[in-house]
Parts: C-alpha cells; structure tokens; sequence
C-alpha cells in the first residue's frame, strides 16, 4: 500500500461525485427507461459511451458502478479492473452487477471486493433500493476521506506549528543574549578595574540601551498574546497622526543612528485628523522603522512620507534595504514568521513585529500592504487609515511634563519586594526623586512596618513567602488607619486580567516589571 497523505491528495473528484451512478446502456430503451427510474428518486447518472469514457469517469468519482453481464463479452476492462483492485484504503466502489446468468461472477470481477449481483428478470424497486444502499455506503467512504484529509492537515499544521515555535524559542534566545551580554560585560568592567567617568558614563549609556530593548522585547510578547486573545484595549481619541508619526520616530532614532542610517521624513503640513490610540500608533509606526533599520545596511535610507485619499490617510515608510522575495511577501505579516533571505546585521528577530503593526491597524479599522520588487530592490510598507471628522487638541493628552512632575509633593513610601536587588533599586530611584523610603522583603515584615510608620504609598510585589501582595493588600484595606494609604502592585505579569485582580483585592494602580524611572514619575504625578 503506499502512503495515506498521497493517496489522499492524489485522488481527485467532482463536486457531487459520491451522488452518481456511473454505467453503459445497453441500448437506446435502457438508457431511457433507466433515466426516467432514477430521475424520479433524484438519483443523478452519468451514461457513458464506452469502455474509455467509463473508466475516465470513474476516476473523477463515482457513487456507483453499474455493469451489465453482456459487456462483458463486448468490452475489455482492463483498465477498469485494474482501478477497482487498487483503491486507496479509504475507497472501496461499490459495483452493481446485472445478469441473467445464475452461476459465478465472471472471473475479472472476483478480485473486486464490492460486488451486488442481480438477476434478470430485475424488478424497478429491488434495483432502486440496491443503489440507495451503495450510494449511503459511498457517500460514507467520501465521508472518511474527507475526515483522514483533515486530519492530516491538523497534523501537518501541527507539525508545522511545532517547527516554527522551535524557531521562534531559538531565535527568541538569541534575542535575549544580545542585550545581556553587554550589561554583564558593562558590570564586569565596572567590577573590576578602575573606569573613568567617561567610561562609566558611556557603560550606564550601553546598559541602558540594553535593558529597554529587553523591555521592548518582553512588551512585545505580552502585545501578541493579548491580540490574539482579544485582550488588547485601545485608548481612543481624536488625534494627529503626524504626532504619532513623530513619536514613533524618536523611539527608533537611536537605533537608526546607531546603524549609521539617513531618515527622510515628509509629513506635510495640513493635520491628519485620524480616531486612534496615540501610543499605539506610535508603536506600529517605530515597528515599521526598526524593521526598515534592521534590513537596510549601513549608509543606507529611510523615507517617511504621508498622503491623504479622500477619506483615507497613507504613510509609507520606505527603505533601499534588502528588500523581499516574491515568494515570501505574502507571509511577512503572519506570527512568527522569520524568511530565509540574508540577515545583513545578522538579526533574525522574532517575527512578531509586523504583526503587531498590521493588527493594531486592524483594531483602528486601518490597514497595512508591503510592497518590493524583489532582493536587493528594498521596501515599502503602507499604512492606511481613515480620516476622523476634525483634529482634537494635539498634545492634550501628552504625558505629564518633567516640571510639573517635580512639583508634586513627596510622599512617605513603604517598598515590600521579596528580591533584593529590586528593592534595592526601586527604593534608590524613589529616594532621588525626593521621597522618604521604608523597604520590607515580604507581606508580613511589610504590614508591621506599616503599622508603625503609617507610610501614605506602599508598592507592592504579588508574590512573596509568608504573606504574598494580595494578602497584605487585603490586611491594609481593612484596617481604618489606613483608609488614605494608597496601595499599588508591582508583579512581572501585566495582562488585562492581572491588573484587574490587583485592583479588586485593593490595590489603586498597576505596574509591571521593570518598572523604569519614566514610569515611576508617571505614577507618582497620577497619584
């Protein structure tokens, strides 16, 4: 026998190919008499001419083979015979065969499996009832066929599913040692010999650097896996796309300059007034530069440039990179996806990138295409979206301002995490910005402290021995002397429905590890 999957894709039929009965009439009166019998119960057949056209039919499908004794001493079936006895395992035709002859079948058909014989003189009803039956018994096999067919995709798909999670973890590794690497090289200098403050200077600069590009790689994780869940909100508003544009710009310059690359940008000068989530289409658009960065070599270009259509606005970023394959562009937007094609700054990425941008766009009601030539030609990504009714206040819902955040108050902290170097840090950045710091490493020592020193912000890990985040929030809620404390979770899960339960056992606000000093200063102004 040879193998499923080919037998299952090789054979091939018609639409309604399990519902017909294929046969020769014997003569003009047959063929009458036999179409009026079996249009009359809906039964669909095909006449053939000969011993050619039959076996041709067959192949494209069949219901049902009807054969008459006497063509077996007008015709050859070799053919035929040869179809009937070397089936793929899921099909097994079903053959009527009428005659007047009470004795054994003739000998080619004993190797045929499927065989209803009937003898003249044949009554309508006896004949008619053998079909339904054999049309129930193949439309069953076609069934089956069409069952082994799906489960041979879900297996291929899963294995292709296995392949490329395999590539993803690998190259998600890769990733990941990148920027590590040079922040345990950067404290292995600092650790070890003497730096001047230059150096030392230019080290912090380089682990820094590194630690956002973890930060942006972990972000871009939690991004895709509330997509695909449908846990992604969008913080909505009539905005000027060109601010989005340029925020996204000064996201991606660093590394644009740092691949030594030019970027020429045109925005126009009339607003493009567009309903969206400001901070979200600033990440589709650093998404799309620092894909075009990654793929155009040093020296290379960059273009940034706008257009309206009626009621459609277009940004197209465009590169004289490497450009796509024909026979990839297609895919470059699916998950995970990471093509062949040469790797000039050797960075494989994780393939998750692009289809951040084209979904986020897609939540906006917007769109993305990707247009190139071919290798060596570069790129063009288009970003479409549909123009709002007017342009709110630009700037309105900036972030708070460096000044205005320093004149906030300070506040009495208490930092209860179970990790040392992130309580030692976190209480350092609070103490540089002004505030007075307590620290405890879990629940219970944290709750004592604040019995006694009354802090009016406790930040919070979730999970610590002896008494965990949500324990201690539940103690501090619960306790009138604490009704104007302020609570606020710290935890490296940041899904939707991890904030939510921070909330619900108390907690006034949300952070998700690493928590930097911008977000910092973002919480301590809200609060």
């Amino acid at each position: 026998m040879g193998d499923l999957s080919t037998e299952l894709s090789d054979w091939t039929d018609d639409v309604g190919a399990d519902g017909r009965v294929l046969m020769i009439p014997l003569s003009p009166r047959d063929r009458r008499l036999t179409e009026q019998l079996f249009s009359s119960e809906g039964i669909s057949v095909q006449f053939c001419c000969d011993m050619t056209e039959l076996c041709n039919e067959v192949a494209r499908g069949s219901g049902v083979l009807v054969l008459h004794h006497e063509q077996f001493r007008r015709y050859r079936f070799p053919g035929l015979l040869d179809f009937l006895t070397s089936q793929p395992r899921w099909s097994d035709l079903p053959v009527v065969f009428v005659t007047d002859d009470h004795e054994s079948l003739p000998h080619p058909l004993e190797d045929v499996g499927n065989v209803t014989v009937l003898h003249k003189p044949l009554h309508s009803l006896t004949f008619l009832s053998v079909v339904r039956a054999c049309l129930t018994s193949r439309r069953k096999q076609y069934q089956l066929r069409d069952m082994l067919r799906a489960n041979l995709r879900a297996r291929a798909e899963l294995e292709e599913n296995d392949r490329r999670k395999d590539e993803f973890l690998a190259t998600l590794a890769h990733e990941l040692r990148n920027p590590l690497a040079p922040i345990q090289n950067s404290l292995d200098l600092l650790s070890v010999e003497q730096v001047s403050l230059r150096e030392e200077h230019q080290l912090r600069e380089i682990m820094t650097r590194q630690v956002k590009q973890l930060s942006r790689i972990v972000d871009d994780l939690l991004d895709v896996s509330r997509i695909t869940r449908g846990k992604i909100k969008l913080v909505r508003s009539t905005i000027d796309l060109r601010d989005s544009i340029l925020a996204g710009i000064e996201a991606s310059a660093p590394f644009i300059r740092q691949s030594d690359q030019t970027l020429n940008v045109d925005l126009g000068e009339l607003p493009m007034p567009v309903y969206g989530d400001s901070a979200r289409l600033s990440q589709v658009i650093a998404n799309l530069l620092n894909n075009a960065a990654k793929y155009t070599p040093a020296g290379g270009t960059i273009w940034v440039e706008t257009f309206a259509h009626g009621g459609l606005f277009e940004v197209a970023i465009r590169d004289d990179g490497i450009g796509i394959d024909s026979d990839q562009i297609d895919s470059v937007f699916d998950l995970f996806t990471q093509h062949d094609i040469e790797r000039e700054r050797g960075q494989a990425g994780l393939g998750i990138g692009l289809t951040l941008v084209k979904r986020l766009l897609e939540l906006h009601g917007g769109s993305v295409r990707v247009e190139s030539d071919g290798l060596g030609t570069g790129s063009t990504f288009v970003i479409r979206m549909p123009r709002d009714v007017e342009v709110g206040e630009p700037g309105a819902t900036c972030l708070t301002s460096a000044a205005a955040i320093e004149a906030e108050r300070c506040f009495r902290v208490l930092v209860v995490e179970d990790t040392r170097a992130i309580r030692y840090v976190l209480s350092r950045l609070l103490q540089t910005l002004g505030h007075t710091v307590e620290v405890a490493e879990n629940g219970a020592e944290g709750l004592a402290i604040a019995r006694q020193s009354r802090p009016e912000l406790i930040i919070s890990d979730i999970s610590m021995p002896k008494m965990n985040g949500y324990q201690l929030a539940c103690q501090i809620r619960n306790d009138p002397a604490f009704d104007r404390t302020m609570l606020v979770a710290m935890t490296g899960y940041g899904r939707e429905e991890d904030r939510n339960r921070a909330l619900a056992h108390g907690f006034n606000a949300h952070l998700t590890k690493p928590v930097d000093l911008d977000s910092l200063r973002k919480l301590l102004a809200a609060l």
